[in-house]
């Protein structure tokens, strides 16, 4: 039978200056009462926070926010701070501050990483603290974290203690900057580390113990700015320079307060950071990333011949700005139109080479209805229902994809609608909320979490990998949606839910932070969360992380939001660029000063920490695990990122001798493989291959249709 589906009214595509303005998922921001429950939640309560919730809880103002027995760093780029505890009342009344040094990097077996708790200066003295927003108060100033800040900064206000500088290292020297005024000055620890330090309407006095030797700064005055940089250059000491010419490279005197994104005005290609600073008039002083320089537009900034190095990136390069940085994803190859495949429009990569998925229609027929098909219909309700909200997304997403292919290519009424009512009857148990470990709003830190402990699901509780878990069920909503409309209008509560809680992109929902797990700067996300964590936030799954923004693409498609579309497009346009610079490596790219270079030589980061590179997984160190959790689960938009280069420079060093059977991994490696080769065709071609052979969420038809697609 002949099917078609009811044509939806096409998404509003006109320019508009800023697609992140009145940006929305839904007009109707209440929690369902399933969904408010009085239990207890394993959350922490967060600490030292003046915001109520929601607050961000994957990020780097996360680890400020979590108590613990350890201090524990906040990682802002290219800065360590780390709030210390008064040891008598065991409140935070110090910050200190560390730098990134290649030099300093601990190489080990499988990771490599920057030594924790060397506390390179300590700003003391300035009272209790407390977390807004991005700024830590204290009760006698204010120091702002924002990422990418070219220097750090101390506002100060009602200083009657005498602030103080002090180093855990020892400051060994310090040298008054000449034509500085006393307001300038360099100091050399007792490991020749150096820093500079600046100071505006306070008044510094050098002080030197007599029974140590080594100094410390106090400074006087109720009100001003103290900044410091570390001087890191050999050759082009900042030390040996006059004050004029330091203040000039350093901008010294304006600051970042915070950084905001927008698309530009020129374009919804562009992606605009807009950073508010102390003087508007005045340039100040900020760094980025790599890959960031590969579509940075000139326009509104100069470069700066200043360099830092960063804790995992590599190195920084500095640039003076009057507020506005411009990135263009206007390009050619950054068009994501054609991996819409739920376009109306039907030019998706699936369309496009249509014809050559008729040649092989018999074979993905008999695949599809002989095998998949049986195993949903027989063994779904099992499969799904878990406590587990990854396990299951994973599963039902799978078989969503067997809905696509049975209506959008067999064009079978009578095969989609059984598909379609197996999916929804299983997944109405998710909808009502009654699953085994149903999902609370959790006011503490404001998200939608499992009801399990800690321990339970990767720690969906902790807030953990909520993009990994939540993408899957997104996903199989879209597809849902784009099959049936009327029942997604009664039901699309839930995967709006679900997405508000990982990527939330309305200003206006004060029930969820914006873009919880997303990291505009670092151009990825983190996973981990509200745990106390020396190294910081990490993630594993980079693939897992890109699956679910192309998510949220196609479900801006299905719900015809233009405006979240434009969003995932920018999120995956950078993505595609810093996923292979910091997590996929390639030959070409070793000793460049990109990540960290002493692990490239593995071809994929594996664990990726804010502080540390780990050739390895959290349930493993097998060689195909680490590299697998990098591809999983395989999808139309792996071709976008993973390109020819890396994946067969992957398979010849890493992966073509691995010979593994009734094991899920097996079926990962072989979709993997079909990027470069046709030879995984035959693989998923046989109608009696063993399902032990594909991962738990990985269908048998879709990987037939990629490995034809990929390989024409």
């Amino acid at each position: 039978m002949g099917y078609s589906r009811a044509p939806m009214p096409l998404p509003n595509s006109g320019f508009e200056s800023d697609v992140f303005s009145n940006a929305t998922i839904t007009s109707d921001l209440q929690i369902p009462a399933s969904f408010i429950r009085n239990n207890q939640t394993p959350t922490p309560v967060p600490t030292n926070s003046l915001d109520g919730s929601p607050l961000p809880t994957n990020d780097h103002i996360t680890s400020l926010l979590v108590s613990s027995d350890n201090d524990v760093p906040s990682y802002v780029q290219p800065f360590i701070y780390t709030l210390l505890r008064d040891s008598n009342s065991q409140a935070k009344t110090s910050i200190a501050l560390s730098s990134a040094h290649k030099d300093q990097k601990v190489i080990g077996d499988h990771y490599a990483y920057n030594p924790v708790a060397i506390y390179e200066l300590i700003i003391g003295n300035i009272g209790t603290c407390a977390i807004k927003d991005e700024t830590i108060v204290f009760d006698n100033g204010n120091v702002s974290l924002v990422q990418g800040q070219g220097l750090v900064t101390v506002e100060v206000t009602n200083n009657t203690n005498n602030i103080v500088i002090h180093s855990q290292i020892g400051i060994r020297d310090v040298y008054e900057i000449k034509g500085g005024n006393s307001k300038c000055f360099g100091v050399q620890l007792n490991n020749n580390r150096k820093w500079i330090l600046y100071t505006d309407n306070l008044s510094i006095n050098v002080q030197r113990n007599d029974n140590t030797g080594m100094f410390q700064l106090a400074f006087n005055g109720r009100s001003g700015i103290i900044q410091l940089f570390p001087d890191t250059s050999d050759q082009n000491s900042l030390l040996s320079m006059d004050f004029n010419t330091i203040a000039n490279l350093l901008k010294l005197g304006n600051y970042v307060q915070k950084m905001t994104v927008s698309t530009s005005s020129e374009s919804n290609d562009i992606l605009q950071f807009n950073y508010k600073l102390k003087y508007a008039d005045r340039e100040a002083l900020v760094f980025l990333l790599p890959h960031h320089l590969l579509d940075l537009k000139m326009s509104y900034i100069e470069k700066a011949s200043l360099q830092l190095y960063s804790t995992v990136y590599g190195t920084m390069e500095g640039f003076y700005t009057s507020g506005k940085i411009l990135f263009d994803y206007s390009k050619q190859e950054d068009d994501l139109s054609s991996y819409d495949i739920l376009s109306d429009k039907k030019n998706s990569v699936f369309h496009q080479k249509i014809n050559h998925l008729l040649d092989d229609l018999t074979s993905i027929r008999e695949v599809l209805v002989n095998n998949d098909f049986q195993q949903c219909m027989n063994n779904l309700e099992n499969e799904s229902n878990l406590d587990s909200m990854y396990f299951s997304g994973k599963v039902f997403n799978k078989y969503a994809w067997l809905l696509y292919v049975s209506a959008e290519l067999l064009h079978d009424h009578d095969l989609s609608e059984q598909l379609f009512t197996k999916i929804t009857q299983c997944l109405n148990k998710f909808i009502q909320n009654q699953q085994i470990l149903p999902l609370l709003y959790d006011t503490k830190w404001g998200g939608i979490i499992s009801s399990g402990d800690m321990s339970q699901d990767f720690g969906n509780s902790m807030y953990n990998d909520h993009h990994f878990h939540y993408g899957y069920f997104v996903l199989t909503f879209a597809i849902l949606g784009w099959y049936k409309p009327d029942w997604f209008s009664q039901n699309k509560f839930y995967s709006d839910l679900l997405l508000r809680d990982y990527c939330n992109i309305d200003d206006t929902d004060d029930k969820f932070v914006k873009f919880r797990n997303f990291s505009w700067f670092e151009g990825h996300s983190w996973a981990n969360g509200v745990w106390p964590s020396l190294d910081g936030r990490d993630q594993e799954s980079s693939s897992e992380d890109y699956n679910s923004v192309y998510t949220m693409f196609l479900y801006g498609s299905a719900t015809k939001n233009y405006k979240m579309q434009q969003i995932a497009k920018l999120q995956l346009n950078i993505m595609k660029r810093s996923n292979n610079i910091y997590f996929l490596y390639k030959d070409k790219d070793l000793n460049n000063e990109v990540s960290i270079n002493e692990m490239k030589k593995n071809k994929v980061c594996g664990i990726f920490f804010q502080n540390k590179i780990d050739y390895a997984t959290y349930f493993g160190l097998n060689t195909e695990y680490i590299h697998m959790i990098h591809f999983i689960p395989g999808t139309f938009i792996s071709r976008y990122i993973r390109d020819n280069e890396f994946v067969s420079e992957e398979w010849n060093q890493k992966l073509k001798d691995i010979h593994i059977d009734n094991n899920g991994w097996n079926g990962l490696l072989k979709l993997n493989r079909a990027l470069i080769s046709p030879d995984s065709i035959s693989f998923f071609k046989d109608v009696n291959l063993n399902r032990n052979n594909l991962d738990n969420g990985q269908s048998q038809t879709l990987s037939l249709i990629l490995a034809i697609l990929w390989n024409t």
